[in-house]
């Protein structure tokens, strides 16, 4: 016997026993029912569609011109690495992906140095975009990523 069938007859053994059976049972059909009702994404077509993309010098740079005015001794972030690696971030919004999964971009995959670079950086913003309570520039930035990453795939759905 698998482990798993094992742990799905112990939990339905308890279920019995405790008489909530039926009400988890209910649970998940309501579940099943909300799941089945919502709209169906397809979450490999939008994989397939982002798999050699990378947000656009152009949208970059509009991005950064909504961002504060740094008044920190922190650099900004608008060099060419920092795009490539929210590239990744606004990947793993469109696909509900892991972002260790996000496509490297197609011409830094061959080399390894610049893959490490795109690793090590997409990592950083990563990071930064998880705790923006300690920095308010990456604050600024996340939901302009969303924003993003929520008319990159109402373009890719409509297709």
């Amino acid at each position: 016997m698998s482990t798993r069938s094992s742990y799905t007859q112990l939990l339905n053994r308890h279920l019995r026993a405790s008489g909530t059976a039926r009400d988890f049972e209910q649970a998940l059909d309501a579940i099943t029912a909300e799941l089945l009702a919502g709209p169906t994404i397809d979450y490999q077509r939008r994989r397939e569609a982002l798999a050699t993309w990378t947000l656009e010098t152009e949208n970059w740079q509009h991005i950064l011109a909504q961002l504060p005015v740094l008044t920190s001794h922190r650099k900004p972030i608008s060099d060419d690495r920092r795009r490539l690696a929210v590239s990744a971030y606004i990947w793993t919004r469109a696909t509900e992906g892991e972002p260790d999964f996000a496509p490297c971009p197609p011409h830094i995959a061959p080399d390894p140095a610049l893959r490490a670079v795109w690793t090590r950086e997409r990592h950083n913003v990563f990071h930064w975009l998880r705790t923006t309570d300690y920095q308010p520039y990456y604050g600024a930035l996340k939901p302009l990523l969303e924003d993003h990453a929520e008319h990159l795939t109402k373009a890719i759905d409509r297709r």
